[in-house]
C-alpha cells in the first residue's frame, strides 16, 4: 500500500502559496498582511517542498531570522484581535510592528485593554505599551507563553515516540496530513477552505474510516 508524500504541495497549495509569496513581496513595509500571510505559510506548512523547517524558509527566502518572522506574525495577530469579525476596529489600531509586539504577549482582551489605556492621551509609543503589558502580565501572576521552539521541542519529543513498522508510518502520515488540513482551515478564507478541500478531503475520509 502507497501513501501519500506529505512534502509535496498539492495544486491548490501552490496557488495559496503563491499568492501569499507575491503579498509578502508586494506589501514588506505593511507588517500586518506580511505577518499574515507567513502565519498561512507556517500552518499550513507550504515552505516543506524545497526547505526543511519554517525558519530555514525565512532566513533564506525573505533573509528573515526566525525571531523576526515570528514577531511579525505576532503583531499581525494583534491587529487582528483588536478588530471585530467584520474587520472594524473594536479599539484604536497598532499603527506599527513595535507598538504591536510590545503587547503581542498578553491575550486578546488584555491586547485590547492594553490598547485603550495606552491611547488614552495620544498615540502610545512602544515603551508605554510595553510598560502597560508588563504591569498586566504581573497582576495574573503567570509566565509567558510558551516559544515556537519549547512547543516545536514537545512536538518532536511525541513524533520521536511514534513506531516506525510500515503500517503505523503510513497511518501516521495520514493523521498527520488531517491535523494540517484542521490547522490550515483556521487561517484560510471560505473561498480557500472549498478549495483545499477537494484534495485534502479524501485523506480526512481515510482517517475516518480508519476510526
Amino acid at each position: 500500500m502507497s501513501y501519500p508524500d506529505e512534502s509535496v504541495l498539492a495544486y491548490p497549495e501552490r496557488i495559496e502559496f503563491r499568492e501569499a509569496e507575491e503579498r509578502i513581496e508586494r506589501g514588506l513595509a505593511n507588517f500586518v498582511q506580511v505577518g499574515r500571510d507567513l502565519e498561512r505559510i507556517r500552518v499550513c506548512e507550504w515552505w516543506r517542498e524545497k526547505y526543511t523547517s519554517f525558519n530555514a524558509y525565512l532566513l533564506e527566502r525573505w533573509g528573515f531570522t526566525s525571531r523576526h518572522g515570528n514577531n511579525l506574525i505576532a503583531a499581525a495577530g494583534v491587529v487582528s484581535n483588536a478588530q471585530t469579525q467584520a474587520g472594524e476596529p473594536m479599539v484604536p489600531l497598532p499603527e506599527n510592528e513595535r507598538q504591536a509586539r510590545a503587547i503581542a504577549g498578553l491575550e486578546p482582551d488584555e491586547q485590547r485593554q492594553a490598547l485603550i489605556e495606552g491611547n488614552a492621551e495620544g498615540p502610545p509609543s512602544a515603551a508605554r505599551l510595553a510598560e502597560i503589558a508588563a504591569r498586566l502580565r504581573g497582576s495574573r501572576g503567570i509566565a509567558l507563553e510558551p516559544t515556537v521552539a519549547e512547543i516545536k521541542r514537545e512536538e518532536a519529543g511525541i513524533h520521536q515516540r511514534a513506531q516506525r513498522d510500515d503500517r503505523v508510518e503510513g497511518l501516521r502520515k495520514i493523521v498527520k496530513l488531517s491535523e494540517k488540513l484542521e490547522r490550515c482551515f483556521g487561517v484560510l478564507d471560505s473561498g480557500e477552505q472549498d478549495l483545499l478541500a477537494e484534495t485534502w478531503g479524501p485523506f480526512k475520509a481515510a482517517l475516518a474510516s480508519l476510526g
